[in-house]
């Protein structure tokens, strides 16, 4: 991991059936001011942040091409709220596997870390696109 940078709490959500995506979570404090520009991994074709947003009782999802990291403050990627999606998959991701996961800095080099994949009770196992009834609009 490079100096400055920690991550805590990194899990993938495993995958059912034929699904082709899945959300990846984690929380990323950084040292000194820095942007998160991507995020990549061999398990994927397409890794992106997404940020989840209530557009009046909608809610929406989008890509969010960079997120304002400050000075020792936590940033949470979770269900609900920013995270990361694989999409694209290369093969399905099962629990107990490890993920790497690639983290993109502007100005700064990038991490590698190795993400495990667990289920969470009382989480929908399809992810973030599906387990909003529907209502992820996805626009890229």
């Amino acid at each position: 991991m490079q100096d400055g940078i920690s991550v805590q709490n990194a899990w993938v959500r495993p995958t059912v059936g034929e699904q082709d995506a899945t959300g990846a979570y984690l929380t990323i404090t950084s040292q000194e001011p820095m942007s998160l520009v991507g995020v990549a991994t061999p398990a994927a074709e397409i890794a992106e942040v997404h940020e989840m947003k209530m557009d009046g009782d909608i809610m929406r999802m989008r890509m969010a091409e960079r997120i304002e990291m400050k000075a020792g403050e936590p940033l949470e990627l979770k269900p609900g709220g920013y995270h990361v999606m694989l999409m694209a998959l290369t093969a399905p991701v099962e629990v107990g596997q490890e993920i790497e996961l690639s983290l993109q800095f502007e100005k700064a080099d990038g991490s590698k870390i190795e993400m495990p994949v667990k289920a969470v009770a009382g989480q929908n196992a399809a992810g973030d696109h599906h387990s909003q009834g529907g209502g992820g609009d996805h626009k890229h």
